[in-house]
């Protein structure tokens, strides 16, 4: 959590508000746009960033410097090195509490009326930029 709101705000300049993290039963709606990143090691399980659309166009917009209005190639790979970034600075984060995980690169996708289906428990952990929501959902367990 700490490290979504470190580098959202460090390369985009924008600052989301967390909101109360929840539990998800599966499976699950997202919203239009998703990253997933995989995770191996003393933690393992997937993460699932979710963005509303005007959340997606606002934060490839601010990562690119131009307005972006369209779900587009450069949305979907502005979005996946975001994702990317926030959970390498979460590896970091993890190794230096002693707790070592390696990522999978992000893989990012668009539709209409997705639904996800996790075997291990989700929590849900939603930002807000005013009225557009990202959602960071974690479906791991600890190994070791």
């Amino acid at each position: 959590m700490q490290a979504c709101l470190e580098i959202i705000n460090q390369i985009t300049g924008l600052s989301p508000d967390r909101g109360k993290p929840f539990v998800k039963k599966t499976p699950y709606p997202v919203h239009h746009v998703i990253s997933i990143i995989g995770i191996t090691g003393d933690i393992q399980g997937q993460v699932i960033f979710s963005y509303s659309d005007k959340a997606a166009q606002r934060l490839a917009s601010a990562m690119a410097g131009m307005e972006i209005t369209a779900i587009d190639d450069m949305t979907l790979s502005a979005l996946g090195e975001l994702s990317n970034m926030v959970m390498g600075r979460s590896g970091t984060l993890l190794s230096e509490a002693g707790i070592n995980v390696t990522i999978t690169p992000p893989t990012t996708l668009t539709g209409e009326q997705v639904t996800v289906t996790n075997q291990k428990p989700v929590i849900c952990v939603p930002y807000y930029l005013e009225n557009d929501q990202l959602e960071i959902n974690f479906a791991i367990k600890g190994v070791n």
